[in-house]
């Protein structure tokens, strides 16, 4: 399931927002959204969930904050999300593998908060024509092609049995560190469990798959991990191996720590350490690498004796919120370009406030988020140019407005004083601001070594 359109009228601040994420009339696979605090980031990563969730689930997963999503500036105004989803006929990783392509069609989903209401409507409808179709092109289907569309297709695609199923989404809020092995259920409700750490609740199962494979299906969960993990040296910089194992082969509580370990390098050599002692940085992206996976890899046990299955062929919808958490600049720099030659068939949508993470992206995968001055609504733009080619002070002043860097204030003074004191055409007012400005850094204890330059007379 991939998401080509996205609409929002009323949440939050948004109003009349549209967002395209298509390139030349096929989904893009990689979106990063950029703005400041408070430019609705998360909230359209949470529409998008909502969206492909249909109106029983987003209830579900919305319901701690129906009231917060509303647009405080018109409680009067119903809330509205519409997005346009394109989805495999047929996504059989055996089919693909095989060398058949999976036929592909679109659908609309629709969601409704009434001002009046605390519980969202809606529905979905295929739509007719071939997916390179822009949607102002395309037209609700009256008739129904097979017994399924009679039925609400997002819900069809979402509960299909048996599997392979159409719909895959997969959400991921900041809350991403890694459980205990043994510590989590089995996925029941794998819909919710795949959105809940966006929406501020749930946990992440993340390498505790491990546990919840049985026999052969646990050991080929161990091995498409690996080759996920270690595909490319940048994914998961300085990890060699892993090694999880389920249930079975532990026997204590120390083992059931240690059941879950990892191949670090260090120095010239290498340390094996449990997961969960590992820093934040590798926990959390471990901890959302391993789910993703292991979701992947659940649905297909469902239909599938066999569920070795290529990352490079895994299909869906991936969403993270601030994709560079707890991360180093360094590893940031990588991780897309890694991201992007692992999984090559995944959609992601995702935000940051990292220039860094946007050294590996086209132009048109970069949205920048603004807010209008007059109205308060939050409006998009994009520039053209690959970010992959910028420096890092380009990156800064293009995505971030930051054209200089002052760690403090005392940083500002400092400019300050130089450029006054270096100026023999000073002002009086200006000499007065020279020696309020040498005042204060010799308070602080950072006055500079060398006098202003004498000011001319006459």
């Amino acid at each position: 399931m991939y998401l080509r359109s996205l609409q929002i009228d009323n949440l939050k601040l948004l109003r009349g927002f549209e967002l395209d994420v298509c390139r030349d009339g096929e989904p893009r696979m990689w979106t990063v959204l950029v703005g400041r605090n408070g430019l609705c980031k998360t909230s359209i990563l949470r529409a998008v969930a909502l969206a492909a969730s249909g109106p029983a689930r987003a209830n579900q997963l919305a319901q701690d904050l129906m009231v917060s999503l509303r647009d405080a500036r018109r409680t009067d105004a119903s809330l509205e999300i519409q997005a346009e989803f394109e989805l495999p006929a047929t996504p059989d990783y055996g089919q693909l593998a095989r060398g058949q392509p999976a036929l592909t069609r679109s659908l609309r989903s629709s969601l409704q908060l009434a001002a009046n209401r605390q519980l969202f409507s809606g529905d979905s409808s295929f739509l007719a024509g071939a997916a390179a179709q822009s949607s102002t092109q395309q037209v609700l289907l009256n008739t129904a092609s097979d017994a399924s569309d009679a039925r609400d297709p997002l819900e069809d695609a979402r509960t299909r049995k048996p599997p392979p199923r159409r719909w895959f989404v997969a959400a991921y809020g900041t809350s991403r560190s890694l459980a205990l092995p043994g510590s989590t259920a089995a996925p029941d409700d794998v819909v919710r469990t795949r959105m809940e750490t966006l929406f501020d609740r749930g946990r992440i199962i993340g390498t505790s798959f491990a546990d919840h494979f049985d026999g052969a299906h646990a050991r080929t969960y161990v091995k498409v991990l690996r080759a996920a993990m270690l595909n490319h040296a940048e994914l998961l910089p300085n990890v060699q191996t892993l090694e999880l194992r389920g249930r079975g082969g532990v026997n204590s509580a120390d083992q059931l720590v240690m059941s879950h370990r990892f191949d670090t390098a260090a120095g010239t050599g290498s340390l094996r350490l449990p997961a969960t002692w590992l820093s934040h940085g590798y926990q959390a992206t471990i901890a959302w690498l391993a789910d993703l996976v292991g979701h992947i890899l659940w649905e297909a046990s469902e239909s599938n004796s066999s569920i070795d299955i290529d990352p490079a062929d895994m299909q869906g919808l991936v969403l993270i919120d601030e994709l560079d958490l707890h991360l180093h600049p360094s590893w940031q720099v990588g991780l897309i370009p890694a991201l992007k030659q692992t999984f090559p068939k995944l959609q992601f949508i995702v935000t940051t406030h990292s220039p860094m993470l946007l050294a590996g992206l086209e132009g048109d995968e970069i949205v920048m988020l603004d807010q209008d001055p007059s109205t308060g609504d939050i409006t998009k733009r994009s520039d053209p140019r690959p970010a992959k080619l910028m420096t890092g002070t380009e990156l800064l002043k293009r995505y971030f407005e930051i054209d200089r860097l002052y760690p403090v204030n005392l940083s500002k003074e400092m400019f300050q004083y130089g450029r006054l004191a270096s100026d023999p055409e000073r002002t009086d007012a200006e000499e007065v601001e020279v020696q309020r400005i040498y005042r204060e850094l010799q308070q602080a204890g950072v006055a500079p070594d060398w006098a202003p330059i004498p000011r001319r007379v006459g």
